[in-house]
């Protein structure tokens, strides 16, 4: 199980008078439960609680509320959302608001190939001739 900082959220539309506390995901856990909700909502909600010390009812709160498109509020389509874990103008639905980031550091080119250098994940190099 990943050990993350917990932060506390509500949404004033679906547990209007308690918090729920979730893990302060690192941007490539958010990359990766972005694709896994847009691919299937309950994919994320078994990654979450395969991986995260979180109940089944608190992974479909956060899946429920991780928008497939940025800007956009999941529950009322208000297209002006600013920020992570923001309230829409509109309709005041918590929305989570990730931006997917490009986790690549730099791109170089040596003998007119493409190497990628990444931040967050370990590769190893392999020479071909």
């Amino acid at each position: 199980m990943n050990k993350l900082a917990i932060m506390k959220v509500a949404c004033n539309k679906c547990l209007p008078l308690k918090q729920i506390e979730i893990p302060d995901f690192t941007q490539a856990e958010k990359n990766r439960l972005l694709e896994l909700t847009i691919q299937s909502a309950m994919l994320s909600i078994k990654y979450i609680t395969d991986n995260y010390a979180v109940s089944y009812r608190d992974a479909k709160f956060m899946v429920n509320h991780i928008n497939k498109i940025n800007g956009h509020c999941n529950r009322c389509n208000f297209e002006k959302l600013e920020g992570e874990y923001i309230e829409c103008a509109r309709c005041e639905a918590l929305n989570f608001n990730w931006k997917k980031a490009n986790l690549h550091e730099k791109h170089v080119y040596s003998n007119n190939i493409l190497v990628i250098h990444f931040s967050n994940i370990r590769t190893s190099s392999h020479a071909y001739s």
